[in-house]
C-alpha cells in the first residue's frame, strides 16, 4: 500500500509541477495548444486525488498524505492550480476532511 500512495502522490506533484510550467512556457502562436495540454494535465491532477481517495488509508497516515498535497499546493503559486486542487479536495476527500476535523476536536 505504500507503494501505492507513493506512486500516486509522485505522480499528483510532478503533473501539477508541468501543469503550472506549461502556463509560462512557449511561444504565443502556440498558446492553443498549451492550453488543451493545461487542461488534459489538470485532469491528470485532479484522477490523482480521486485515486488517493479511493484507498484505504488509516487517519494517521491520510494526515501526512494530505500535508504533502497542501504543500504543493502552496508551492506551486499559481493561483489557478491551487483553486483547482482546494476543490478537488474539498469534492473528493469530503468524508476523510470531515474525520480529521472531527478527530482534532476531540
Amino acid at each position: 500500500m505504500a507503494d501505492t500512495i507513493a506512486f500516486i502522490l509522485t505522480n499528483f506533484i510532478e503533473m501539477n509541477k508541468l501543469w503550472v510550467r506549461l502556463q509560462h512556457i512557449g511561444l504565443q502562436r502556440d498558446a492553443e495548444k498549451r492550453s488543451l495540454e493545461r487542461k488534459e494535465l489538470r485532469t491528470l491532477v485532479g484522477t490523482s486525488l480521486v485515486r488517493l481517495s479511493q484507498l484505504e488509508i488509516e487517519v494517521g497516515s491520510y494526515e501526512r498524505i494530505l500535508e504533502r498535497i497542501l504543500e504543493q499546493v502552496i508551492g506551486c503559486r499559481d493561483a489557478v492550480a491551487q483553486e483547482y486542487i482546494m476543490d478537488c479536495i474539498i469534492q473528493v476527500e469530503a468524508a476523510i476532511l470531515f474525520m480529521l476535523m472531527f478527530d482534532l476536536q476531540v
